[in-house]
C-alpha cells in the first residue's frame, strides 16, 4: 500500500477537524435558549481543493487540483432540518489540457473535473453555527493523467460542513468556513490502454469554503399555518370515546406551538395535537370539536380546525334461537340454543318460557322435558335483555308426537307332540309327550305375559275329531299337572298332516296368524279314554283320569 502524499494527509486532517468543529458547535449551541433564523433555501458558492487518494489508471496517478475552480449548491429544506440538495463543481486543471476531447498533452498534467450530484441534506439549527451533513450521488466527468479524454462516469459524495449565520442583513448571509467531502468516481475511458483507455476508481477529498445566501425565510409568518383535524371513530354510541387528531401544514416556527380544544358535548381531555372526548350521557345527535394552534399573535400565526362526530341512539339487542330438532316423541328432552347480539356490546341476560313441559335454563340454553305430554305443538320463547332494559325475543316450535309402542316379540313355535306310537290310544298324552309339555310350561312361567296356542293335527285315515281331542288332552295336562291358567292356553285344530300337536308361544301384543288352523266348539267334542297317563308310585293302585262324557261329534268351527 502506498503512503499518502502530503496534500492527501493534509486533506484528511482537515476532514477530521471539520467534523470535530461541527460537533463542538452543535454541542455548544444546543443548551442555548435563543434560536436563530433558519432559511428555507440555501445557495452556496465556494473555492476549494481536490485531492485524489492513491488513485490510478493504467499505473498513472491522479494528482491534486487547486487551480481555478468553483463548488456551488442549491438546498431546499422541506422541514427546518431536512432538505434536498443539488451540487455541482468544476476544476479547470492546468494548461497542459488541450485538444477537443480534453486530453492531457503530457503525462504530468492535472485533470479537469465536472461533477453534478444531488441528495438529502440534514442540518442542526440551534444557534449561529449550523452544522450539516449530506449524501449525494450523480455523474462525474473527468479526464485521465495520461491521454484519457474527458469521460462521464458515476460518482458519490459524503461530507459535512458548518455555516456561521451573520447577524447582519436580517440573517440572509452566512459564511461557510469549511466543507469537507469524500468523493468517489468510477470512469471507463474509451480507447486503447495504457495511454488512452482504462477503468478508473478514484477516491478523493474535496475541501471548499465560501459564502451562503439564504433565499427564503422558513418562519411562520412567511407560510400561513393550515390546521386540520379528524375524529375517529366518527359514529359512536353514548359512553364510547372519540379521539381527535390535529395536523399542521406550514409549521416551520422555532417556537413551541400552543394547542387548545373545545367541544359542546362530552368530557374533553387534550394532550397537544390530540384530544379525547368521553361521550357518556350524551343524547343522540351531531357534535363538533374545535381545535386551535398558535405560534404568535401575527396574521398567519394561528389556525383553527373543526371535526364533527355523531352520537347514535342505543339500539335494542337481537336474538336468534334454534331447536335441536323440529319433531320429537313425547318423553324426549329437547334443547333450545339462543344467540343474542348487542351492537353496542352491552351486557346481556337470557330468559325462557314454554307453552308446555318443564324447562331447565343454563345461560343462553334451555332443556325442555316433554315427559307425559300429549301430542301437539310446544312453543319455547327465548328473551334477551341488555343492561339498558331493551329486549328482543325469538321462538322455537316443536311438534310432539305420541311415543311409538314398544316392539312386539314374534310368535315362536315350541316343541311338537307325536301320537303315532300308541295305535290303541291315539289321543292319549304319553310319557314322551310329557317332556315336550314340560318345556311349554317352563316357557309360560318364564314369560308370564305370553299365551300358548296348541294346534291338534290328524292323519287322513283318522276321524277329524281326534285332532281336537289331542289338543284338549295336552291343555288338560298343563292345567292339572303344571298349574298353568287355562285362560292362557288356546286350542285349535289344524291340517291332516299327521298325528301331532304343535305348540306356539304368543308374546303380549303379538297376534297368532298361523294359516290352516281354526277354532272348534269344545262342547261338541267327545273325548275317549284317558287324557294322559300318570306314573304310579311303588305299591300304589293305578289312577285313571276319566275323560269327559261322550257327546255327539260335531264339525269344527272357524
Amino acid at each position: 500500500m502506498r503512503l499518502l502524499s502530503r496534500r492527501s494527509r493534509l486533506a484528511l486532517t482537515l476532514l477530521c477537524l471539520q467534523f470535530a468543529v461541527a460537533a463542538a458547535c452543535f454541542g455548544q449551541a444546543k443548551p442555548q435558549a435563543a434560536r436563530h433564523f433558519d432559511s428555507g433555501i440555501d445557495i452556496y458558492g465556494g473555492y476549494g481543493l481536490y485531492q485524489p487518494l492513491n488513485s490510478y489508471v493504467n499505473g498513472y496517478q491522479y494528482h491534486a487540483i487547486s487551480s481555478p475552480n468553483v463548488t456551488a449548491s442549491f438546498a431546499d429544506y422541506i422541514t427546518p432540518s431536512f432538505g434536498v440538495q443539488v451540487e455541482g463543481s468544476y476544476f479547470t486543471g492546468n494548461n497542459n489540457v488541450n485538444g477537443q476531447y480534453g486530453a492531457c498533452g503530457t503525462i504530468t498534467c492535472n485533470q479537469r473535473i465536472y461533477t453534478a450530484e444531488a441528495g438529502p441534506i440534514y442540518r442542526w439549527v440551534e444557534g449561529p453555527f449550523v452544522p450539516f451533513v449530506h449524501v449525494l450521488g450523480g455523474g462525474v466527468r473527468m479526464n485521465g493523467p495520461a491521454q484519457q479524454s474527458l469521460t462521464w462516469g458515476e460518482g458519490a459524495t459524503v461530507g459535512a460542513g458548518v455555516d456561521y449565520v451573520l447577524p447582519i442583513l436580517h440573517h440572509h448571509f452566512a459564511i461557510r468556513p469549511a466543507q469537507v467531502d469524500y468523493q468517489y468516481a468510477h470512469i471507463s475511458y474509451p480507447g486503447a490502454a495504457p495511454l488512452k483507455g482504462g477503468e478508473a476508481n478514484i477516491n478523493a477529498v474535496k475541501i471548499s469554503a465560501g459564502l451562503v445566501f439564504h433565499l427564503r425565510e422558513a418562519d411562520e409568518h412567511i407560510t400561513p399555518l393550515v390546521y386540520g383535524c379528524s375524529a375517529s371513530p366518527i359514529d359512536v354510541f353514548p359512553g364510547e370515546t372519540v379521539t381527535v387528531t390535529g395536523s399542521t401544514v406550514g409549521l416551520r416556527s422555532k417556537r413551541t406551538p400552543d394547542y387548545s380544544w373545545a367541544t359542546k358535548g362530552g368530557v374533553l381531555t387534550s394532550n397537544g395535537q390530540i384530544a379525547t372526548i368521553d361521550t357518556t350521557g350524551l343524547d343522540a345527535g351531531q357534535y363538533d370539536v374545535i381545535g386551535r394552534i398558535s405560534v404568535g399573535s401575527q396574521p398567519g400565526q394561528q389556525s383553527y380546525c373543526s371535526a364533527p362526530f355523531n352520537v347514535k341512539a342505543y339500539s335494542a339487542p337481537t336474538i336468534a334461537c334454534t331447536g335441536s330438532t323440529e319433531q320429537a316423541e313425547a318423553g324426549t328432552t329437547l334443547e333450545v340454543d339462543c344467540t343474542g347480539r348487542s351492537e353496542q356490546n352491552r351486557q346481556l341476560t337470557y330468559s325462557f318460557t314454554t307453552s308446555a313441559g318443564q324447562l331447565a335454563v343454563d345461560r343462553n340454553k334451555a332443556m325442555l322435558s316433554t315427559a307425559g305430554l300429549p301430542p301437539g305443538n310446544i312453543t319455547v320463547t327465548g328473551t334477551v335483555k341488555d343492561d339498558k332494559g331493551k329486549s328482543a325475543t325469538s321462538t322455537v316450535v316443536f311438534v310432539i308426537t305420541a311415543p311409538k309402542p314398544p316392539p312386539v316379540s314374534p310368535v315362536t313355535q315350541l316343541c311338537v307332540l307325536n301320537y303315532s306310537r300308541d295305535v290303541h290310544r291315539p289321543a292319549r298324552v304319553d310319557n314322551e309327550a310329557k317332556g315336550c309339555l314340560d318345556q311349554m310350561a317352563l316357557a309360560l312361567n318364564r314369560e308370564s305375559s305370553s299365551k300358548l296356542v296348541v294346534v291338534g293335527n290328524s292323519d287322513p285315515a283318522e276321524k277329524p275329531e281326534v285332532a281336537a281331542e289331542r289338543a284338549m288332552n295336552a291343555r288338560q295336562y298343563l292345567v292339572n299337572e303344571k298349574g298353568i291358567d287355562s285362560a292362557r292356553i288356546s286350542v285349535r285344530v289344524g291340517e291332516t298332516s299327521g298325528k301331532t300337536v304343535k305348540s306356539y308361544l304368543v308374546p303380549a301384543g303379538a297376534t297368532f296368524a298361523e294359516p290352516n288352523t281354526q277354532r272348534f266348539d269344545e262342547k261338541r267334542i267327545v273325548r275317549h279314554g284317558q287324557a294322559y297317563g300318570v306314573p304310579r308310585k311303588p305299591g300304589s293302585k293305578p289312577v285313571h283320569h276319566k275323560a269327559a262324557a261322550k257327546k255327539a261329534a260335531a264339525p269344527a268351527t272357524k
